[in-house]
């Protein structure tokens, strides 16, 4: 599991690849694209690779077709694209749902992608 904080003390204990194994206890560097962080969807709520919290969201940008808003995690601005029907303003909690499964991780010494 990958810990994160947000900006309102929430914690979250994100999944992680078997291969992070040899990992554990150790700092990752965890990118992750905001397609990957969204509103809850029933269909993938049955994979294991799957987290769900609420967080604060600071900033929010309509864009048409969606809306890209900002929560912070481990004191670090993150990008999550949001649906435009069902709009949150900054400032209010959202229920966000954190696909783990196309995430990629790095060493923060080397910045070296960690691969399978």
């Amino acid at each position: 599991m990958v810990n994160v904080e947000g900006s309102d003390g929430r914690k979250l204990a994100l999944p992680v690849p078997d291969y992070l194994k040899g990992w554990a206890g150790k700092q990752v560097v965890l990118g992750i694209r905001p397609e990957h962080i969204s509103q809850p969807d029933e269909q993938k709520r049955d994979s294991q690779m799957v987290a769900e919290s609420r967080f604060t969201v600071e900033v929010t940008e309509p864009t048409g077709p969606d809306i890209l808003a900002v929560i912070r995690l481990n004191n670090v601005d993150v990008q999550c694209r949001l649906d435009a029907e069902h709009p949150v303003n900054w400032g209010e909690e959202a229920e966000l749902m954190f696909d783990m499964r196309k995430v990629v991780f790095f060493d923060p010494d080397s910045e070296k992608r960690i691969r399978p």
